[in-house]
């Protein structure tokens, strides 16, 4: 979209017109796609940039960035006029094409029994903290309280700034990150993608290669990752191996803290025996009950052998 607001005075009221020719063929595509596959394959909700990323498409990204400045309060009116848009354009496509039987995905091919969208805010790049929370984060989260689940789509270095407020999202699920062109490779990420594990939201990577889909599950362990391979996987074989690969760890760590528990005699079989935070616990407890078991024995070894030498003299 090239910018055509030169002058706020001379636009009054931003909204869709919904019997334009181009939001009639869009919506018209949606309604022939979901009739010609009549639940044969999903269809995906399109690449949203709503509130502030609606107004630098149509401001421009300078005129916007002095328009915060200059402008502030007509701008935050200016958000609080466009809020809607997003559920409104969600709404109609998930009721045409009849997602609440269906299903729901997006450009971040995951699926959802419900409402799910990749939520995302590239202007958010450009702004410091403080401009975010005035001006970015209250409409992110008012998307993410609309959905059931989403993703937040965090793009380049210079977005890092907000991670903590994103991850402060509860109803975000995960963070998409892409760390943009002729930035440092994936394997310098990892203590990110730590964080965002930490913070209890999953995390989307992009592997260049199996090996490093290996160096990352060492890294990062199965729970809240999900791999999308970057690189062109070449025939069914390598992507079954893949699979296998991961499904592989996943089974033995499964059955190693199954195998604890039928040890340990515990009747918990509706707890998640997939948890492996409570694995490591369980060992960490054993291991230290052990040590303790060994410092007994030897006291008393000692108190023994310090009897027998009394008794000689």
């Amino acid at each position: 979209i090239e910018p055509f607001i030169d002058n706020w005075d001379d636009f009054e009221k931003i909204e869709i017109e919904k019997d334009g020719d181009w939001y009639v063929k869009f919506m018209g595509f949606y309604k022939y796609a979901s009739e010609k596959g009549n639940g044969k394959f999903l269809l995906q909700m399109p690449d949203f940039h709503t509130h502030i990323d609606l107004l630098r498409a149509i401001r421009g990204s300078e005129n916007l960035c002095i328009d915060l400045v200059e402008r502030p309060d007509f701008i935050k009116e200016k958000l609080e006029e466009i809020k809607d848009i997003f559920i409104h354009i969600y709404t109609e496509i998930y009721k045409l094409t009849d997602m609440e039987k269906y299903g729901t995905t997006c450009w971040v091919p995951l699926y959802s029994e419900k409402k799910y969208c990749t939520i995302q805010c590239d202007f958010i790049y450009m702004i410091s903290p403080e401009m975010f929370r005035k001006f970015a984060l209250t409409y992110i989260e008012y998307e993410a309280e609309f959905l059931d689940h989403s993703i937040f789509h965090l793009d380049g270095p210079g977005s890092l700034r907000h991670l903590e407020d994103l991850l402060s999202i509860k109803k975000i699920n995960a963070i998409q990150w892409v760390q943009g062109a002729k930035s440092k490779p994936n394997f310098y990420w990892i203590d990110l993608y730590k964080k965002i594990i930490k913070s209890g939201k999953s995390i989307i990577v992009y592997p260049e290669s199996f090996e490093e889909i290996k160096v990352f599950h060492k890294e990062l362990g199965p729970k809240r990752v999900v791999y999308q391979p970057n690189w062109k996987i070449k025939n069914l074989k390598e992507a079954e191996e893949i699979r296998d690969y991961l499904k592989k760890i996943h089974n033995f760590i499964y059955l190693r803290h199954l195998f604890l528990l039928q040890f340990l005699q515990e009747d918990i079989a509706d707890y998640k025996v997939y948890n492996i935070d409570l694995f490591f616990l369980i060992i960490q407890y054993v291991l230290l009950f052990q040590q303790f078991l060994l410092y007994l024995k030897q006291r008393f070894y000692q108190h023994f052998l310090q009897e027998i030498i009394y008794e000689q003299l």
